[in-house]
C-alpha cells in the first residue's frame, strides 16, 4: 500500500532520533488516519485507512470516482462536493478542531480533522481520523426506539443514587398528579409514608440499589394528597464504565386499577370460602386443595385426600359408570355442573350436598383446573326424605280409607235394596190384611 512517509532504515551504531520514532509509529498506529498538507493534497495514508477505505472502494469509485491505492497524491477535495465550503472550515480557528460523519453505502464514518502546526504555532497541514460507528449508531439508534418506546407506554423517573429525583416522564408525573417542578431535586421519599420512609427495610432498598442490585415489585406510592397508586416498577442502577452505578431509572405502570379488582376479588373468594366447603381438582380429577370447610363436613386431613382422584367420595359403582365419566369429561370440556349429589364421608356415611362445579380458564379461555363450591344439605336431604315417607305413609292410608268408603257405599246400596224389599212385603201384608 502506498505512503509517502517511508519507514526509517537503523543502523546498529544508530538508537534513532525522536523524527524516525515519530516516522515509525505513523505506519504502525493502528488508526485510520488520513495527512494533508496546505494544498490539501494527502501525503500520507496509514496502512490501517487504507484497508478501511478498501471495504468501500466499490462506493467510494461510485460516489466520487476514487482508487484506495491512488488516494495518496490526490486531493483530499476529492472526498467533498463543496471544497470551498471545506477550505473556509479548515481555515477558520473557530472551526477545528473539527468533527463530522459521512456515510459511504452501508458505512458511516465518523471523522475528526485537526490542524498541523509548526514550531511557530502556523499551521503546516491537516491530520484527518476516522472510524466505523456504523454498527454504534445502530445501536444507539437502537436503543433510544426502545427507550423512547418505553416511555410512552410506562412511567419512568430517574434518581441520583441518593434518591434524589433528576427527572420524570409525563406517564409519571399524570399518574401522581404532580408537575415536572413539584419533584425535581427532592427526594423519593416523598412518594412513600412516614412508616415505610422511616423504616429499615426503606434503608435496605436505597442500599441494595447503590450496590448495583435491580429491584422489582409492586409498591404503593402516595401522589399529590396522598392519593394511594400502586405501581408495577422496576428500580435499575444505570453501570458506568468502570462497574459502578451512577443514577437509577425506574420502570413503572400504574397497577391501581387492577390492584382494586384483585382486592374485590380476593375478599368475595375469601368470603366464600368461609362460608363454604371448596375443594379443587386437576383436570382428571385429581385433588390439588381443600378448605378446612370441607375437611370438616367429609371428615379427613388435606394429607389424606391431596393428590387423589375424586372418586374416593362417591361409591365404586358410580366411579365404574359411564354418567361419572361423562361428568368429568363434561368439566374438562369447560362446563359448569351443578346440582345435588351423594358423596361419603371418611366414615362411610352418606353425605349429600348441593354443589357448583366450575371449571377455571387460563388466559386463553381454556379450562387448567376445577373448582367446586358446595354445601352440606345432609340434614336438608333427611328431612325431605321424612317427609317423603310421610307422604307415602299418608298415601297409603288415603287408598285404604278410599276403600273402606268404597265399601260401605257399596254396603249402603245393598242395605237399601234390602229396605226396598221390606217395604214392598210390608205393603203386600197391609193390603192383604185390608
Amino acid at each position: 500500500m502506498k505512503s509517502l512517509v517511508k519507514r526509517p532504515t537503523r543502523t546498529s551504531k544508530s538508537k534513532g532520533s525522536s523524527s524516525e520514532l515519530l516516522l515509525a509509529s505513523l505506519v504502525d498506529v493502528q488508526a485510520n488516519i488520513l495527512i494533508a498538507d496546505l494544498s490539501m493534497t494527502i501525503v500520507f495514508a496509514s496502512p490501517v485507512a487504507l484497508a478501511t477505505l478498501k471495504l468501500i472502494e466499490t462506493d467510494l469509485k461510485r460516489i466520487f470516482n476514487i482508487q484506495v491505492d491512488k488516494i495518496v497524491g490526490s486531493s483530499i477535495h476529492t472526498f467533498h462536493k463543496d471544497p470551498k465550503r471545506v477550505e473556509r472550515m479548515l481555515n477558520s480557528a473557530e472551526e477545528m478542531p473539527h468533527t463530522t460523519e459521512f456515510a459511504f453505502g452501508h458505512i458511516t464514518f465518523q471523522t475528526r480533522i485537526n490542524t498541523i502546526k509548526g514550531a511557530d504555532l502556523k499551521v503546516i497541514g491537516y491530520v484527518v481520523s476516522f472510524e466505523d460507528v456504523t454498527e454504534r449508531q445502530r445501536l444507539e439508534l437502537d436503543y433510544a426506539g426502545q427507550i423512547a418506546a418505553i416511555g410512552k407506554s410506562q412511567a419512568v423517573i430517574e434518581f441520583e443514587m441518593d434518591g434524589t429525583i433528576i427527572t420524570a416522564n409525563d406517564n409519571f408525573l399524570k399518574a401522581m398528579d404532580y408537575q415536572q417542578e413539584d419533584v425535581k431535586g427532592k427526594h423519593h421519599s416523598m412518594f412513600v409514608n412516614e412508616a415505610e420512609r422511616s423504616s429499615q427495610k426503606y434503608r435496605d432498598f436505597w442500599a441494595r440499589l447503590n450496590r448495583g442490585e435491580f429491584q422489582s415489585g409492586v409498591f404503593l406510592r402516595l401522589g399529590r394528597g396522598g392519593k394511594e397508586v400502586w405501581i408495577q416498577a422496576s428500580y435499575t442502577p444505570i453501570i458506568d464504565k468502570k462497574g459502578k452505578p451512577f443514577k437509577v431509572v425506574k420502570y413503572a405502570t400504574d397497577v391501581t386499577e387492577s390492584k382494586i379488582r384483585e382486592a374485590d376479588m380476593t375478599g368475595q373468594v375469601a368470603a366464600i370460602r368461609k362460608a363454604q366447603a371448596v375443594i379443587e381438582f386437576n383436570l382428571d380429577g385429581t385433588i390439588i386443595d381443600a378448605n378446612d370447610h370441607f375437611l370438616d363436613v367429609m371428615g379427613y386431613g388435606l394429607d389424606e385426600i391431596k393428590g387423589r382422584h375424586h372418586s374416593m367420595f362417591v361409591d365404586t359403582r358410580h366411579a365404574a359408570s359411564t354418567e361419572y365419566r361423562q361428568f368429568w369429561s363434561e368439566l374438562r370440556s369447560g362446563m359448569i355442573k351443578t346440582g345435588k349429589y351423594k358423596r361419603y364421608n371418611k366414615s362411610k356415611q352418606e353425605v349429600w350436598i348441593q354443589g357448583n362445579y366450575f371449571p377455571i380458564l387460563d388466559l386463553n379461555g381454556n379450562p387448567f383446573k376445577i373448582v367446586k363450591y358446595s354445601t352440606d344439605i345432609t340434614a336438608i336431604r333427611m328431612v325431605e326424605q321424612g317427609l317423603q315417607e310421610t307422604v307415602e305413609t299418608l298415601a297409603s292410608a288415603s287408598q285404604e280409607l278410599t276403600a273402606v268408603s268404597q265399601q260401605m257405599a257399596s254396603n249402603a246400596e245393598e242395605t237399601a235394596a234390602q229396605a226396598n224389599v221390606a217395604s214392598a212385603a210390608a205393603e203386600q201384608v197391609s193390603r192383604s190384611v185390608s
